[in-house]
């Protein structure tokens, strides 16, 4: 497994209503796409829905243009275990 920052930098992205956390996340995973599907499940807040939207709520997680995501070579998480949200620790913020 690799160790990947996924760090927002554009929150004035609409989509950010739908997480429930808009710092640097820190995950395990095979490649950038499971990263961002991992920290998209984990940090997703889908209950909330825009006033008058009937848009399907997406999370900035995913999205290249509004959350950047490096592959930490040399960092004090272990590539062993499963993929999964190493940071934050309790997602339920």
């Amino acid at each position: 497994m690799k160790i990947w920052k996924l760090s927002p930098f554009d929150l004035d992205f609409a989509g950010w209503c739908y997480s429930c956390f808009k710092g640097d996340a820190i995950v395990r995973a095979e490649n950038e796409k499971e990263a961002r599907e991992i920290a998209a499940l984990n940090l997703g807040n889908f209950t909330k829905k825009t006033s008058g939207s009937q848009e399907t709520p997406s999370s900035p997680w995913d999205k290249s243009n509004v959350v950047k995501c490096t592959e930490l070579i040399n960092s004090n998480y272990s590539t062993d275990g499963q993929a999964e949200l190493l940071e934050p620790m309790d997602s339920d913020m």
